[in-house]
């Protein structure tokens, strides 16, 4: 059984993995004819095939539903698991109505694909979506073809428990299609990874359109990438509802037509953390309003996000081409912190513009583009700026306040996923990294990095660098080619040298395409006189560490169990010398118990044994 990590939060030195275990009471597989790139099956697929073994899948997703679902035997039930291997299934499956909360697994986006082959002069969708179904690690490619009705993903109204993940949605809705991924009123969806990409639509929506009061949807780590259309919500469309979204990457973009926006919100809540929005496009005859994020109505927040090289192709310059607040269907409230704008060409407020009466901007600790005026206000909105340095104003009607002028101390630097490049051009990144770090043990560096999943891995190659330019390889470590389960690497790298060292993976796939990862940074292990020990104290019912500091500082203590739960984290703040520190536990248990000590130069990991009567 697949594991599918679904959020992971890392804190010091350890990831701290959330896992769904669900004891799926049937699985059922599928594959194509050939057994290139097969995650699951040991045989290919043939609709004769019974489809609950490894050894005898079915050929396409359609058979098994009709064979097993509500209109078969009727024997599918929620949670039970259908595997769908790698390949290509061409126009094989659409039209389908998962009614039934099952788990639909792919073996990785670009390898299991299901291909309409934009065929259908009436348009034919992939699947209608309803309570708990959960969809993970494929692409949905060319569907919605020619039809105003045909989405690609229909998300009914009312539904809950909804999860895509790693989903990614390419090249649907050509010509006249709508949104391919529809959120109905009412639902409740998670969207985890993946993305929208090359949707190209004349009349509506090239990603996600969320619509009813009552809808919450959470985005996360998603991308839009190289989308077209000529109407607002090239990338999102929000009339209505809760949308959360988080570390995801708008890039590459098109809207025409004026006023237009790639996120377009009339309604509702939008939050937006952790984003980047970078060389989007619009094109417009004449002068419009917003171009990257339109927002016409509703409550809008942004934070630690950046906003770039918002682009015009058009004759006419986009008013607030980064980011703009109109009020044409109801009151907008905005507030935007810590955030960067740069490169957007607009016109009266390059980054951001506000209009209208009931329109309202406040923005804290931002960075604005170097070319003015950065922003602007017509028909009497409204911008308060703090810690913002000091942009350049455009104002027509409305006014601009600037409660001091004070530079930002905060520069946003989102990390987003899952690909690289244009419609073109685009990959999916082999590889999904969760952590990599270094730590002393003994007199080696022991080296940790943990994938998520991986697409397409050959292998990894370790380099080590004395100046953090020039580095040579250490060693290679084979990847585990296609994987949707976590994976766990460690090397160790005898140190005889005295002086700081760097780290870095090389990823390498079997297309021998490359990519290395951020830099890691360790001193060497037999300089340090900065040390910790810990154990637990069975008569005071706490864990007991001791800390030497080199120096006054920060020491940050992680408590956590064998299944990853995060028990505590506490911060200390300690003189230079030794210190003790005593930690009780809330109703402590026998057990393992695992921890973490993190000082500015130094960290180290453990685990003790709970025991009434043993130290």
């Amino acid at each position: 059984m697949i594991q599918i990590v679904k959020h992971a939060m890392k804190t010091g030195l350890i990831s701290v993995l959330f896992m769904p275990f669900c004891l799926y009471s049937t699985n059922y597989y599928v594959n194509d004819a050939s057994a290139t790139g097969d995650v699951y099956c040991s045989s290919t697929g043939n609709n004769s095939n019974n489809g609950t073994s490894v050894t005898t899948p079915k050929a396409t997703l359609t058979n098994v539903w009709t064979t097993y679902g509500p209109s078969g035997t009727n024997v599918i039930a929620v949670g039970d698991t259908i595997f769908v291997d790698a390949g290509t299934y061409y126009r094989t499956d659409r039209n389908l109505s998962f009614t039934i909360g099952v788990v639909i697994q792919g073996a990785g986006m670009g390898i299991t694909i299901f291909d309409n082959g934009q065929d259908g002069a009436t348009g034919y969708y992939f699947a209608k979506i309803y309570n708990n179904v959960k969809l993970r690690s494929f692409t949905i490619d060319r569907y919605g073809i020619d039809n105003t009705v045909a989405h690609a993903l229909d998300i009914q109204a009312n539904q809950t428990g909804v999860e895509l993940y790693k989903i990614q949605v390419n090249d649907c809705g050509r010509s006249t299609g709508f949104f391919p991924i529809e959120i109905r009123s009412g639902a409740s969806v998670t969207i985890e990874g993946g993305g929208s990409t090359c949707n190209s639509i004349w009349q509506l929506g090239g990603g996600i359109e969320v619509t009813g009061n009552t809808t919450v949807v959470n985005i996360n780590k998603y991308s839009f990438i190289g989308n077209e259309r000529s109407e607002n919500g090239v990338a999102v469309k929000i009339n209505s509802g809760t949308v959360n979204i988080r570390n995801s990457r708008f890039e590459n973009n098109t809207v025409s037509g004026g006023p237009r926006g790639i996120v377009y919100q009339s309604g509702g809540t939008v939050n937006i953390y952790d984003c980047l929005f970078d060389g989007n496009n619009y094109s417009y005859s004449a002068g419009q309003y917003g171009a990257t994020i339109l927002v016409t109505g509703g409550t809008f927040y942004m934070t630690r996000s950046k906003v770039l090289n918002t682009n015009k192709t058009g004759s006419s310059n986009a008013y607030g081409a980064g980011v703009c607040f109109t009020t044409e269907t109801s009151a907008v409230t905005a507030t935007i912190d810590s955030c960067y704008f740069a490169g957007n060409t607009g016109d009266r407020g390059r980054d951001v513009h506000v209009r209208g009466a009931s329109a309202s901007l406040t923005a804290f600790n931002c960075s604005f583009g170097s070319t003015s005026p950065q922003v602007g206000t017509t028909s009497s909105g409204t911008i308060t700026l703090s810690d913002c340095g000091n942009p350049g104003v455009y104002v027509n009607t409305g006014s601009t306040t600037k409660t001091n002028t004070a530079n930002p101390t905060y520069t946003a630097n989102p990390t987003t996923n899952d690909y690289t490049g244009n419609c073109a051009t685009l990959i999916v990144l082999p590889i999904e990294l969760n952590f990599f770090t270094v730590t002393c043990n003994g007199n080696s560096h022991e080296l940790s990095w943990q994938t998520e999943s991986e697409i397409n891995n050959n292998y990894f190659v370790v380099e080590k660098s004395t100046d953090a330019i020039h580095f040579i390889p250490l060693t290679y470590i084979n990847g585990k080619g296609n994987s949707n389960s976590v994976t766990n690497y460690q090397y160790q790298d005898l140190i005889n040298d005295i002086q700081i060292i760097y780290y870095r993976l090389r990823q390498v796939d079997f297309d021998g395409v490359n990519s290395v990862s951020q830099i890691v940074a360790i001193s060497n292990c037999k300089k340090r006189t900065e040390n910790t020990s810990a154990y637990w104290n069975w008569q005071s019912q706490a864990l007991e560490v001791d800390v030497n500091l080199e120096s006054s500082g920060e020491v940050k203590l992680l408590l956590s169990n064998l299944s990853g739960q995060i028990l505590s984290v506490d911060i200390y703040h300690l003189e230079e010398g030794q210190s003790h520190i005593q930690k009780k536990l809330e109703q402590p248990k026998t057990g393992i118990l695992l921890y973490s000590i993190v000082t500015a130069k130094y960290s180290s990991s453990g685990k003790v044994l709970l025991n009434n009567q043993i130290r």
